[in-house]
């Protein structure tokens, strides 16, 4: 699982989401996903907050992670507003759209069988090589088309659009 984000004119590292030990479950029903405490210690301080020092917005989706009880107070302490938004809807989330052109490039790049990772290490270099290799200037252009988005999808009744 990797995590990144993008703002306008910025965007972070990726960061390679860190697999719990079984001697962190919370609970008997943990399955040792991306929880609140670890969201904030290797993500949200080390990564996002440092972003958030110019705009002090995040969009987020309906994650455990995002919207727990510890998530939102820090997020309260560090004057951090939460924009509500729609998961996984391309047409509300660029975030969506950096991903899919990750992927894209990553299945470019590994139709050679040579290229493909062979380990864990590998991938996540590969994967955050070719997130800094990404069109930033185009992506952070997407920022500028937002507020037609927003109108498209309005008179689309919320039903999906071109984007």
């Amino acid at each position: 699982m990797f995590w990144g984000a993008v703002g306008y004119n910025s965007h972070s590292l990726l960061v390679a989401v860190r697999r719990r030990d079984p001697s962190e479950r919370t609970s008997d029903k943990d399955r040792l996903g991306l929880n609140s405490k670890q969201y904030y210690d290797e993500i949200l301080h080390p990564y996002l907050f440092p972003l958030l020092s110019v705009d002090p917005e995040v969009i987020e989706d309906g994650a455990p992670s995002h919207t727990s009880k510890e998530t939102r107070l820090y997020r309260l302490q560090h004057g951090i507003c939460r924009i509500p938004w729609r998961a996984s809807s391309s047409d509300r989330n660029l975030i969506e759209n950096v991903w899919a052109l990750l992927k894209q490039k990553l299945r470019r790049q590994w139709r050679n069988p040579d290229k493909r990772p062979h380990n864990r290490e590998e991938l996540i270099n590969a994967a955050q090589a070719a997130w800094e290799e990404l069109p930033w200037t185009r992506i952070y252009r997407w920022f500028e088309g937002m507020p037609t988005r927003v109108l498209t999808v309005i008179r689309r009744g919320g039903r999906s659009t071109r984007w």
